[in-house]
């Protein structure tokens, strides 16, 4: 598949993305991060949304002509779409509504904007984020959450090593 051709698809779905399933989207956060402390999931969860929603807006506003029309893996498309789905599934519909909005954003994150999938400002354990040398981003946590529900085999960030931070 061509990046234009990702690019057609996934404008067709911010076009059916509504407020309410941001809103929806918080819902399902908030259960989903239950576990996290109170400050730090408030925070990861106004990280979260505003930089989908961000994201979002900037893949509508593309134009095809402004990024090189390349080919993408197919296979991690189909993964990292699979990936969604598994990790958004839930008796509650608010996660069918997080995973609409994931469906356009990872994507265009990942093959695309060549964008962290972790919104860069997000403090991790620890108080390392992500950060941006040049049009490198670093990201401290990336050899860390290797596994079949992470995105971070596709993220296009580096691994921060001891003298990044």
């Amino acid at each position: 598949m061509k990046k234009s051709e990702l690019i057609d698809l996934l404008k067709k779905m911010t076009r059916q993305i509504t407020p309410a399933d941001f809103a929806f989207a918080r819902k399902y956060l908030e259960e989903d991060m239950k576990e996290v402390p109170d400050g730090l999931r408030r925070k990861w969860i106004e990280a979260i949304l505003s930089y989908l929603f961000q994201n979002l807006k900037d893949l509508a506003k593309l134009r095809e002509d402004s990024i090189e029309d390349e080919e993408i893996d197919e296979n991690s498309y189909k993964e990292i779409i699979q990936r969604i789905r598994n990790n958004s599934k839930s008796s509650k519909s608010e996660a069918e509504h997080f995973r609409k909005i994931a469906e356009a954003v990872i994507p265009y994150l990942i093959f695309i904007a060549r964008k962290p999938v972790h919104p860069p400002e997000t403090k991790f354990p620890g108080g390392l984020k992500i950060r941006k040398i040049e049009r490198r981003y670093l990201c401290p946590v990336k050899s860390k959450q290797m596994n079949s529900y992470s995105f971070c085999e596709f993220c296009p960030c580096d691994k921060m090593d001891s003298h990044s931070w």
